[in-house]
């Protein structure tokens, strides 16, 4: 017989005191039931509406708006867990709390069509890749994280979603104010914290104690300080948590304006969003400063969210700070390199008669190089080079492909990404295939031309999403799906 889940004897704990009896009762009551999944559809490879509406009627997905994100859809009901399907896998969509996906939408559009975006604390991606679309990945994502074993993860969410302008950092977050002194038109820090989100659905929560709190809040400052001095002048500054904690949110913003007086102010994003989540003026005996209200708390209940915490800030001057010399490596074989003239104008050549792409029109239309690492091409933010040449980065860019035996093959994340450019060399699948392609399985070839044995062919999804490649074979097509993104019979 199953259990039903065990809950404290008080949920809310010390936070009963920050509501009103009436919203307090509501938060309780909306803790019986964890927030509904959510996903955000990716816009760089599908049309977010059409997309929602083809998984919906496929999957059978109740899926409703999420307010406050263009792309983010809560889903009510499913029959198919939306991490149980191949779209998923190839980052379509990324599945996230819609709470989460309220610190990008806060940045306002910028003028520059080539921004410069530094992401703090990025791992695992999904804010990072979620700025990646919003700005239309152009110019370039700096995505940083400080501790080495986040970064496998960020680097493969980036890849899946198709981020091509961006490159991964493993460096202290605190550091970036004084290596890039007025350097990005955009920081977002989502900064480490006690993840007092009150979702009834997480495990192993523990209890976080005064002194770990306030050692967590120095840190958050220190952080958010860097964020600000690696900042332009007139460019903005989100911050975020996933805690309820006063001394994390409200407190850090507090803290905050009181070091940078003039030179920062926070903004009233929430009217822009149509988001009613004030932040507090005072909390546990401290009172902050009457802007922190202009920052966001989403207290559970309010929009069905775990609890979150976001505020936007816009750099009005320049602030106090000593520069220091950002790391440099030196070259190595082992490193990158430009990509030769011949081979540029072979790929060229290539991807026009085999894919229809024109290889030199989309490099031109995101500033992008191409680049060699081994035998793998990779398409790289050119302003990487001019404005952090040197810089030691974990990985960069999106690889277009390898020279293999039988010619050169295209990467499953370069098919995905810029499937919609795709003209030659397709395959429909039926949907009975697309079952069996999803499972890692091979296909039949049941078109009337077969094309050559070796031929890689961009197979095609029943809604019209590039699924993966298969190579043409006397069998028919050879599946090459990685097999962790195969779903299981």
């Amino acid at each position: 017989m199953k259990q039903k889940r065990a809950f404290p004897a008080d949920p809310i704990g010390r936070y009963r005191e920050l509501l009103s009896e009436k919203e307090a009762a509501l938060l309780e009551s909306s803790l019986i039931n964890p927030a509904p999944t959510a996903i955000r559809v990716n816009p760089l490879k599908a049309e977010p509406r059409q997309l929602s509406e083809e998984m919906s009627h496929k999957y059978q997905w109740d899926l409703q708006p999420v307010p406050h994100c263009r792309d983010g859809f809560t889903m009510t009901s499913s029959l198919i867990p939306p991490g149980h399907t191949l779209e998923g896998r190839l980052g379509y969509f990324y599945i996230q709390d819609a709470a989460s996906m309220l610190p990008v939408e806060l940045f306002e559009p910028v003028e520059t069509t080539e921004p410069l975006i530094l992401d703090l604390t990025a791992s695992p991606g999904g804010k990072t890749a979620h700025l990646a679309s919003r700005f239309h990945d152009r110019g370039l994502i700096l995505a940083n994280d400080g501790t080495s074993s986040r970064i496998p993860a960020l680097t493969s969410t980036l890849k899946n979603w198709g981020a091509a302008c961006s490159a991964v950092t493993n460096f202290p977050g605190e550091r970036f104010g004084q290596w890039f002194p007025e350097t990005f038109d955009l920081v977002l820090l989502d900064a480490p914290c006690s993840m007092e989100n009150l979702h009834p659905g997480e495990k192993n929560k523990r209890d976080i104690k005064p002194p770990e709190r306030s050692r967590l809040a120095q840190r958050q400052v220190q952080l958010l300080m860097s964020a600000l001095q690696a900042c332009k002048v007139g460019g903005q500054v989100v911050y975020s948590t996933c805690t309820l904690a006063p001394e994390e949110d409200e407190g850090v913003v507090d803290t905050i304006l009181r070091l940078t007086g003039h030179a920062v102010t926070i903004t009233p994003a929430a009217q822009r969003l149509g988001v009613q989540a004030p932040g507090l003026e005072s909390a546990f005996g401290q009172t902050f400063s009457p802007e922190t209200v202009k920052s966001l708390r989403l207290w559970p209940h309010r929009l069905r969210t775990s609890g979150f915490f976001s505020a936007h800030f816009r750099k009005n001057s320049s602030l106090p700070g000593q520069s220091r010399e950002s790391p440099t490596r030196p070259y190595l074989p082992s490193h990158i390199i430009p990509l030769g003239r011949k081979d540029q104008e072979f790929l060229i050549s290539h991807f026009a008669a085999n894919y229809g792409v024109d290889l030199t029109n989309l490099l031109e239309g995101q500033a992008l190089t191409l680049g060699l690492f081994k035998q793998s091409v990779y398409l790289l933010p050119h302003i990487l080079e001019n404005s952090f040449a040197g810089l030691p980065v974990n990985s960069s860019g999106l690889r277009l492909g390898d020279y293999a035996e039988s010619g050169f093959e295209p990467s499953l994340e370069w098919t995905t990404r810029y499937g919609k450019l795709i003209t030659g060399n397709r395959y429909n699948l039926s949907p009975d295939n697309f079952l069996r392609w999803s499972r890692g399985e091979d296909v039949p070839y049941e078109n009337a031309v077969e094309p050559a044995r070796g031929t890689i062919l961009v197979m095609i999804s029943p809604e019209g999403y590039v699924a993966g490649t298969g190579r043409m074979s006397s069998r028919g097509i050879k599946n090459l799906l990685p097999r962790h993104l195969a779903l299981k019979s």
